[in-house]
């Protein structure tokens, strides 16, 4: 595999935020181009937005792919509220017969028990 660009070889821009449709443009389809590992730490998350940077996504799958044994596990991490759209809910125990069921069950069932119980 040839080697990636860096992400420090790029000029990115100083202030993006959202809904600025250049934040897909000018930062995720390239960083995620780049990229072998994606963090992400945020206090209100939906997976909405990983969807509105699908585009930069499949480079990134892509390069994973490619790299094979070499990938970084886990390649995506992200630390996000507990508060969970019934959709995203779904989406996570869509992972059935996989160890990340059993972490995203225990997880879920600690989260539905009342404050004090």
């Amino acid at each position: 595999m040839a080697q990636l660009p860096s992400l420090k070889s790029r000029k990115w821009e100083r202030f993006l935020s959202a809904p600025d449709p250049q934040l897909l443009t000018e930062l995720y389809v390239p960083a995620l181009s780049m990229a072998v590992k994606y963090d992400r730490c945020c206090a209100y998350f939906s997976s909405s937005s990983l969807q509105a940077a699908a585009a930069g996504f499949g480079k990134f799958i892509a390069t994973l792919e490619a790299l094979g044994e070499k990938a970084p596990k886990p390649a995506i991490r992200l630390f996000v509220n507990e508060e969970l759209s019934p959709e995203d809910v779904k989406a996570l125990n869509s992972n059935r017969g996989t160890s990340e069921e059993a972490s995203c069950n225990a997880w879920m069932a600690r989260e539905a028990r009342p404050p004090g119980s």
